[in-house]
């Protein structure tokens, strides 16, 4: 119940309404909810629903409502109200209206078609696509969780044709139309379109960040990307060229709507638009905008997701995860970190609400989860084409499966990339996923190249067109934008600082080493280790402030804080919560997957991994790293395989996180390996250990190795002598005044017989610029500290000097009780818990680099998998008896136990016999 006061607000008086409405008084949960023209609010509870803009008339159906909206096929001119939480009507539910489409689609291209752009829902759910009949020419394909559908050209392809579709509410409401698409020849080309018209919201002062990418089209089929937006007076706008605009208000303006000018383009045609900034009043807050979401999964599947990444708040305060309703779903949430779990055995659409905070008002969001059965038929993926958008003189980075589909629910393998000799590009396949791409020549127009992505069970194939983005003015600094982290007192976190920060003129960026602590509390130690920031906090709680800078690669700088919360030791203690993990590789290859030790603690503790957990994985074998597991799927593997496993914190709690690995065949052609051109900078006189196969990669996952014997001077004569160890070429810079170039061919073999040649090029200049070390953390085992006072630890073995040699780099540490050997290791007590020990690498230049050890305390001596008796060895059809003891260590004084003998689980290979006598 409210006071049922109605008040309207606009720029001058004109429109100002002031009233009392009797059905507000008495309604008892109201929102407001839009579509197109229309603005209602509605009472969740009973159904009341009263036309804003029509004086607060009372109407008794969404019929009414529908009746006033235009359902031409035409691009929709609404103002798409991001800041309005749309919430349906849990009865009485109205089918959706699907409305008519044409679109224009390329040859020889998979084109995407944003069907549901023009289609409504009285009730405000959250609409889906399914395809109903497939054209005479082309296959129609459902994608991106079916809110869009695309379809595949063939070459030869010329005229019309048209297709039926079906949009689906996800409560049994349904709609059908019929999709036109008509080739346009590659002569024939229009300029991007608008599928509607943002507007955002923020309070005088404040900023906000929005991707307006989906909110466009092509006519052709093109793909498009952002290529600037203004900055109206008292405004400062910036923008990436995949669409994400972020809007500052300097802070002069009054409350009121502004309009940012946009610019998008298909690489070709440019076309205008705005984005309708509604500004707030900075001095009242404004409640958090939850912002609908929606998500699938198989059924019996847990999904992790975070429903508020697309959530704001115009003051630019902190949202928080209040409280999630689940209906008729499994649901957990973690509301420090905002994560959700979803989960269902049953097949069908759930509609979820959420409640988000900023502390001093709620909101009101809503998930649609739609649960579906895993394709039983073995169906192939579909794959959508990507877009690369290359920055001159760099690379740039682009997720290959991020927007593809797999109707069985796995996890989807690329199985090679096709890049024609003809288009200059350097493609670099990252994970069996990632595609680093660059032209080393440049590149003057757009290009495209192919990739196979496979489920395990079929395959299929997509393009990534690469654009060239024009060059940008360099007078524009990077932006630094600030950041915060949660630390447990005593403990390491690491701050990924520049995933936020912005190059204008899109180019590289790099932290620099020199970062301050500049709060009054300043115990901790702050350091830059690779490209992140990484804090140890001492042993009080409170606050910390770290200031750092960021630099682009000509010179233009600006810094940026980390704000870090401390928090004590005497606090109470939350078990850690970590995520899903996935990875790739091919049958019969072994595949690292990274455990993340940070952000995975509601506490800010740091975690180790402590085992293995329920599921164990089916189509492979599981081994245990320092932070890391090996998985190893079988020779005839295929699919995605998944096991559990635990991590824990300093304190001894546990969590467990799941992960998924998918596995393809391997190709039945082996692919040659890809060298990428090394280049070192370095000083006369210097001691050099290249590792040039770091950046070569093979397409079928061998790995790379240098071909002994095979490194040869590209001039020949006067070229310094080279040896190869460790997968390195070693060498010592020529002693001389003057700039030299020396340059090495190698050859770079995956074990199977393909062979690629590589370049190493070695700039030697009196001024060539220092080098900081590069210092990689370690880990000491459980096994390692068992009846053990202090452990050894060599550090060194994974650190490098990029300009010089590792041999001559320094080990210093100023931790207590930690001591540096003549054999250059590090010698650590074991005390009672777990320890993190910063050490430093220092070069003959006096260049530092920092990283850590973790040591595991006495308290953490759990059982332990010993390795001296694996693998175990017995004949097909003949049963081994093992003792536990030989194969489980644990404390002096104690022996191994099973807890619960039906938890045994044996992967395949056994013939169902139960495990454990």
């Amino acid at each position: 119940m409210g006071s049922g006061e109605y008040l309207r607000d606009c720029p001058g008086t004109a429109d100002d309404v002031a009233t009392f409405v009797p059905a507000i008084a008495e309604a008892h949960e109201m929102v407001f909810r839009t579509n197109r023209d229309v603005i209602v609010l509605n009472d969740l509870k009973t159904g009341l629903i009263l036309l804003v803009n029509e004086n607060m008339q009372e109407v008794d159906n969404w019929t009414q409502v529908e009746a006033t909206l235009d359902t031409s096929d035409e691009v929709s001119e609404e103002v798409s109200e991001n800041d309005v939480s749309v919430a349906a009507d849990p009865e009485d539910n109205t089918d959706p209206v699907a409305n008519p489409d044409d679109f224009g689609v390329r040859p020889g291209r998979t084109n995407w078609l944003p069907v549901l752009a023009n289609d409504q829902d009285p009730d405000g759910d959250i609409l889906t696509a399914d395809v109903v009949s497939q054209p005479q020419f082309g296959n129609v394909q459902r994608v991106s969780q079916g809110e869009a559908l695309q379809i595949v050209v063939p070459d030869d392809a010329s005229g019309s044709v048209s297709f039926d579709y079906r949009a689906e509410d996800g409560r049994g409401g349904q709609s059908e139309s019929t999709v036109t698409v008509s080739v346009h020849d590659w002569e024939v080309n229009d300029a991007p379109r608008p599928l509607r018209y943002p507007r955002v919201t923020v309070a005088q002062g404040g900023s906000i960040t929005y991707n307006l990418i989906n909110d466009w089209f092509d006519p052709d089929g093109d793909m498009v990307f952002l290529e600037s937006a203004e900055s109206p007076d008292g405004l400062a706008v910036e923008s990436r060229p995949d669409g994400t605009v972020t809007i500052n208000d300097l802070g002069g303006n009054d409350p009121g709507l502004r309009s940012i000018p946009v610019f998008v383009t298909d690489g070709r045609e440019t076309a205008t638009a705005e984005i309708q900034l509604d500004l707030r009043d900075g001095k009242q807050n404004q409640a958090p905008i939850a912002n609908s979401d929606h998500y699938s999964a198989p059924a019996g599947q847990a999904l992790t997701v975070n429903p508020l990444v697309n959530d704001t708040d115009p003051n630019g305060d902190e949202i928080r995860l209040v409280s999630i309703d689940p209906e008729d779903v499994e649901a957990t949430s973690d509301p420090s970190s905002g994560l959700v779990t979803l989960r269902s055995d049953n097949p069908g659409s759930y509609y979820l609400s959420y409640s988000v905070s900023d502390r001093k008002a709620e909101s009101a969001g809503m998930i649609r989860f739609d649960v579906f059965e895993a394709n039983v038929d073995q169906e192939p993926p579909a794959a959508q084409p990507d877009i690369g958008l290359l920055p001159p003189e760099g690379s740039v980075l682009v997720d290959l499966t991020a927007n593809d589909t797999d109707p069985t629910g796995g996890v989807l393998v690329v199985q090679s990339i096709e890049v024609p000799e003809d288009t200059g590009l350097s493609v670099q396949l990252i994970d069996h996923r990632l595609a680093r791409i660059a032209a080393p020549a440049g590149l003057e127009q757009q290009v495209s190249f192919s990739y196979t992505v496979s489920n395990g069970h079929g395959d299929a194939s997509a393009d990534v067109i690469v654009t060239p983005l024009p060059v940008q003015s360099t007078d524009q600094p990077p932006t630094a934008v600030d950041d915060v982290a949660m630390v447990r007192a005593g403990d390491l976190t690491t701050v990924d600082v520049l995933a936020n920060d912005i190059s204008p003129a899109q180019l590289e960026l790099e932290l620099d080493h020199d970062v301050a602590i500049i709060s009054e509390q300043t115990d901790g130690i702050a350091f830059v280790g690779g490209d992140k920031l990484r804090f140890r906090a001492g042993p009080n709680p409170g606050t910390v402030r770290i200031t750092y800078t960021v630099r682009d690669s000509v010179g233009g700088f600006s810094s940026g804080t980390v704000t870090v919360t401390v928090v004590s030791n005497d606090d109470p203690n939350d078990p850690p919560n970590p995520g899903p993990l996935d990875a790739r590789t091919f049958a019969g290859t072994a595949v690292r997957v990274p455990v993340p030790t940070v952000g995975v603690d509601p506490d800010g503790d740091s975690v180790v991994i402590s085992g293995l957990a329920m599921p164990g994985a089916q189509m492979g074998s599981v081994t245990i790293g320092e932070g890391f597991f090996e998985y190893t799927p079988n020779p005839d593997a295929s699919g995605t395989d998944v096991f559990g496993y635990t991590v824990m914190d300093r304190f001894g709690a546990t969590g467990v996180g799941l992960v998924y690995v998918g596995v393809s065949p391997l190709p039945t052609v082996n692919q040659a390996p890809f060298a990428s051109p090394d280049t070192v900078d370095a000083r006369p006189g210097r001691m050099l250990a290249v590792p040039v196969t770091a950046n070569d990669f093979d397409p079928d996952g061998d790995q790379v190795q240098i071909v002994p014997d095979s490194v040869q001077a590209v001039d020949g004569e006067g070229a310094a002598e080279v040896t190869v160890r460790d997968n390195r070429i070693e060498l010592t810079t020529p002693d001389v005044d003057e700039d030299t170039v020396l340059r090495y061919y190698y050859d770079a073999a995956d074990g199977r017989g393909g062979v690629a040649r590589g370049l190493l090029t070695v700039n030697v200049s009196q001024n060539a610029p220092l080098l900081y070390p590069n210092a990689k953390d370690d880990s000491v085992t459980v096994a390692d500290t068992f009846g053990q006072s202090s452990v050894l630890v060599d550090v060194l073995a994974n650190d490098d000097d990029p300009d010089g040699a590792s041999a001559d780099l320094r080990l210093t540490s100023s931790d207590h009780g930690v001591s540096v050997t003549a054999e250059r290791k590090l010698e650590v007590p074991v005390g009672a818990d777990r320890q993190i020990i910063i050490y430093a690498v220092t070069d003959p230049d006096d260049q530092t680099a920092y990283a850590a050890v973790s040591v595991p305390g006495e308290a953490q001596q759990r059982p332990i998998l010993t390795a001296e008796n694996i693998p175990v060895k017995v004949t097909a059809g003949d049963p081994i008896e093992l003792k536990l003891s030989d194969y489980v260590r644990v404390r002096a004084g104690h022996s191994p136990q099973l807890t619960f003998a039906d938890l045994v689980q044996v992967s395949a290979g056994s013939d169902g016999t139960p495990p454990v006598k």
